[in-house]
């Protein structure tokens, strides 16, 4: 039998409730783990620093899934100063993870802050 932590990541997994893409974006990166394959694609439309909205699609296991949607809902109309940590995102898991599996649950986070960087920190073009 299945825990509720459990449950909520294979429910997260199997129907994703900010599965997809948003088109046009603000934002588009992606992420990947080399070591298991897991591939995470974002996509975001952004006021500013404010995060309007935020979707995902996975290659990847039910716990990099699952964390992918869980970090998508807790970013829903945040600034980007407030990312959480990594472990605030493993947390939500609510399973004991081993460190192999701890890359997993972290990938979209770590995917998120890597496209958010290069957004926000590229240099505008010189006008004139």
């Amino acid at each position: 039998m299945l825990s509720l932590a459990e449950q909520l990541i294979f429910e997260r997994y199997k129907q994703p409730e900010f599965g997809g893409l948003i088109q046009p974006a603000d934002l588009t990166t992606d992420g990947s783990n080399q070591s298991c394959g897991d591939e995470v694609h974002l996509t975001a439309k952004l006021a500013g620093e404010l995060l309007l909205e935020l979707k995902h699609q996975t290659r990847a296991c039910a716990v990099c899934s699952a964390s992918a949607d869980l970090l998508c809902e807790y970013m829903l109309g945040k600034q980007v100063k407030d990312l959480p940590t990594e472990d605030q995102v493993i947390s939500w898991l609510d399973i004991p993870l081993s460190p192999v599996r701890r890359k997993c649950a972290i990938l979209p986070l770590e995917t998120l802050k890597i496209g958010l960087d290069l957004k926000l920190n590229q240099s505008e073009p010189a006008v004139g």
